[in-house]
């Protein structure tokens, strides 16, 4: 939450008088030597700051360093970081500094591979840089060096500070140097003289720099400052944050406010709110205020607890659903009457479901300890799904009688084609022929939910909001990693580090980090010391990430190609699944590369790459193998040919 409304964002102060300036430049070799080869001890100027020195090499395309070959890049000031790209050949590629041209010290090396990395030595302050090549021809397509020149004098740069504004701001530019003049731009606009403060009352981005008289090599460096207006953040006013029955809570502002309970983040187009606000469960309340001309504060949110011990009620909520596609497999949900009077109870009568008492208010529900809480499955068809009790599947079970039952293995009468309206009401009917339809029965006042051909009355879905998730517990091993997916976004926790596979070569798959927050649904690989680590629901959704792992939220059996984390002859990395009649088995919660994602899938293994550099580590192996696969008949079958419900080892699994 803001503390202030104006914080500093950019502050750079800079004195006048003789500057040191540092230079971050790239030369592509390639666009100075393309179809040309130079003489030994030939000098070519990159610019008029850097000069290339060809010792023994020749360039054609690249600089081409042969076995005891050099390249020398000399500079008009003093280096401080040589970045080299290079590759081709393995070689060992040594890099020197110098002042004179005579006397070098080597700065380090590294073994190149066939494949152009790039590589990073830190100078430490020569003026000649030396790359020299051993045991192979090493190619070098780019350089980038970071040099400071001498002997510029440069006006002080000046200070600006940038932050956050209510309303309107005045913008305030200084410098300490009494002999420069300033400069300013408004929105990367032409520059003009500072002679005043000026006022904004929009997002605005401003730049300022100072120069003596009218020589341009004494300007100082541009500063930034980045202005941003918000609406002034809501004040709630509450009692309490815990209680027993309920709570009332009410907010002041002077702008419009909006709210959401179900851990999303408010804006225009949540619920307006308008009044006194009564909270009957456990909840998260998120406000935001949006001010006349759009602007938004900050989200104001606090957390009230029912006293569990007051009543015995459960906690949480669930959000009605108006899109169907927005379900997910691993979601969890509550079934309603479409009035949001009665929910699907934990109580399984004979032939039916009963009903209990609900009460949802502008699309939410709070959860009582006796409604059903169901987990979503895939079908046993393309778009289907299941929802599981947690002892077994709800079901059709009869074409001639109304009945909803539970039972243990899934099959077509538990699997349900979904669609629902813009005003939340779900048609759920079951891949059978008569009596599949899931309505809400008034039964004469001992409400029931059942199946039927036609008629009774409809029914809502209603998703439990991340909130309400029980957080997921990883156990990682002396190996140090794991895999990861979860159907929420997740908080990583201290000690991890979790990653996406952001691409694939022919020798390793490239790790970007994710930080801060897993996205629901989204497979990664996780680096930890040996321990328990628990991912709890984040308060924000994560960002979306360039990622070619896929996860399962459930035990599923792939029955396509891929690659597990794994170890074999102590290398960690990517290995190809092994296949067991025709699928291997993704455990809940774990994740893969498909072999689709691959360019070549008779590679069988596919080690890790961090920005270049190629990591080794120990790793047990997770993947599981199967060898006695049974259909639902109980016959025993060579290979899974057809996505269905098998019984794999004992186990009930469901391929896709």
């Amino acid at each position: 939450m803001k503390k202030f409304l104006l914080s500093i964002f950019a502050v750079l102060f800079a004195f006048a008088g003789v500057q040191a300036e540092e230079v971050t430049t790239k030369y592509t070799f390639s666009s100075y030597a393309v179809g040309t080869q130079y003489a030994q001890g030939e000098e070519h100027a990159l610019d008029s700051d850097v000069t290339l020195i060809i010792n023994g090499a020749h360039l054609n395309g690249n600089v081409r360093l042969y076995d005891g070959s050099n390249a020398v890049l000399k500079v008009n000031g003093s280096v401080s970081t040589l970045v080299a790209k290079a590759g081709n050949k393995a070689g060992t590629l040594t890099i020197y500094g110098s002042n004179d041209g005579e006397t070098w010290k080597e700065i380090g090396s590294t073994t190149t591979t066939s494949s152009y990395k790039e590589y990073t030595f830190t100078i430490g302050g020569y003026s000649q840089v030396k790359m020299e090549s051993t045991g192979a021809q090493i190619r070098v397509s780019e350089a980038t060096l970071t040099y400071t020149k001498s002997g510029v004098t440069k006006a002080a740069a000046p200070t600006v500070v940038g932050g956050e504004f209510v309303g309107s701001t005045t913008v305030v530019i200084t410098n300490n140097d009494d002999d420069a003049t300033l400069y300013y731009s408004v929105d990367d606009g032409a520059f003009e003289e500072y002679d005043s403060d000026f006022v904004i009352n929009k997002d605005t981005k401003v730049a300022a720099y100072a120069q003596i008289g009218d020589d341009e090599e004494t300007r100082s460096a541009t500063v930034t400052a980045e202005f941003t207006r918000v609406a002034a953040d809501p004040v709630l006013h509450y009692d309490a944050t815990s209680f027993d029955d309920k709570i009332t809570v009410s907010v002041t502002s002077e702008d419009d406010v909006y709210y959401t309970l179900d851990g999303t983040k408010p804006n225009a187009e949540s619920t307006p709110f308008e009044t006194a606000l009564t909270l009957k469960a456990t909840a998260t309340l998120k406000v935001i205020a949006i001010d006349a001309e759009g602007y938004a504060s900050a989200v104001v949110e606090q957390k009230f607890t029912k006293n569990e011990s007051a009543s015995g009620a459960g906690s949480g909520t669930a959000t009605l659903v108006t899109d169907a596609s927005t379900l997910a497999v691993g979601d969890k949900v509550v079934i309603l009457n479409s009035e949001g009077t009665y929910a699907l109870s934990t109580t399984q009568n004979t032939n039916n479901r009963k009903a209990v008492e609900a009460e949802a208010t502008d699309g939410v529900v709070y959860l009582a300890s006796d409604i059903q809480i169901l987990t979503l499955e895939n079908g046993l068809n393309e778009g289907q799904l299941a929802f599981q009790t947690g002892s077994g599947y709800l079901y059709a079970a009869s074409t001639s009688s109304n009945y909803l039952k539970t039972k243990a293995t899934l099959d077509n009468k538990g699997s349900f084609d979904i669609s629902i309206d813009a005003a939340g009401i779900a048609t759920i009917k079951a891949d059978q022929s008569a009596r599949n339809w899931l309505r809400f029965n008034e039964n004469n006042g001992s409400p029931i939910f059942s199946c039927y051909t036609s008629g009774q009355t409809d029914v809502s879905i209603y998703k439990v909001n991340e909130a309400s998730i029980e957080a997921y517990t990883l156990s990682v091993s002396a190996a140090g990693w794991a895999t990861l997916c979860l159907n929420y976004d997740a908080e990583i926790p201290a000690g991890v580090t979790c990653y996406a596979v952001s691409a694939v070569d022919g020798e390793y798959a490239t790790l970007a980090e994710v930080e801060g927050v897993i996205p629901a649904n989204t497979g990664v690989i996780v680096e930890a010391e040996a321990g328990n680590y628990t991912f709890e629901v984040a308060t924000e959704a994560g960002s979306d990430v360039a990622n070619e792992l896929i996860g399962t939220i459930v035990n599923t059996y792939i029955t396509k190609e891929a690659y597990v984390l794994g170890i074999v002859d102590g290398k960690v990395g990517l290995y190809k699944a092994a296949m067991a009649g025709g699928a291997w088995l993704n455990n809940a919660n774990k994740a893969y590369l498909p072999a689709s994602a691959v360019p070549n899938k008779s590679v069988a293994f596919y080690g890790f790459d961090w920005d270049g550099t190629t990591g080794i580590e120990q790793i047990t192996d997770n993947r599981e193998q199967s060898t006695a696969i049974y259909d639902l008949t109980g016959r025993r079958v060579e290979a899974i040919t057809a996505p269905g419900i098998y019984v794999v080892n004992g186990k009930k699994i469901l391929v896709k």
